[in-house]
């Protein structure tokens, strides 16, 4: 992992910070701290927190994945970190969309996905604790990019 990059100047939040589509939510967005992740085959992704210096309410998670997903260990376990970390370690309890474990979750949508159609699949919002996630897979022409995207 990097040393973090704190960005706060409304132009740094502006170039690097732009995540959220609604303009009036992206306003809120006074702060940005993103870290690289790496492991044994290089880069793997980064993680990327928007909002306040105090209260992050957005968490971006966007790991690479080769064709083959021969990372796809990692990025489970980068996921279920960050979901802990920030969230809770409340999956046991709550079985959100009624999957066992993350693991479950995440087979399926790569399934879905690998036979579907489109380049990009989603989750959509799960609600886990008093906040909620989301899973995005995309296509991308080196292999697959996986995004968390947790929100308070």
């Amino acid at each position: 992992m990097t040393k973090p990059i704190r960005l706060s100047s409304t132009a740094d939040v502006a170039q690097y910070c732009n995540f959220i589509t609604d303009p009036k939510k992206q306003a809120l967005v006074t702060y940005c701290t993103s870290t690289v992740l790496k492991n044994n085959q290089g880069t793997l992704g980064d993680i990327t927190m928007v909002g306040t210096p105090d209260v992050p309410g957005l968490v971006v998670v966007a790991l690479q994945s080769n064709p083959y997903m021969s990372n796809y260990g990692d990025i489970k376990t980068v996921f279920g970190v960050v979901l802990n970390s920030t969230i809770c370690s409340c999956w046991d309890k709550e079985h959100p969309g009624g999957y066992q474990t993350l693991s479950d979750m995440m087979d399926a949508l790569r399934d879905f996905h690998i036979n579907g159609k489109k380049p990009d699949s989603t989750t959509h919002t799960i609600p886990l604790g008093n906040k909620h996630f989301e899973i995005e897979l995309s296509t991308t022409t080196t292999g697959y990019l996986w995004k968390l995207l947790v929100a308070k």
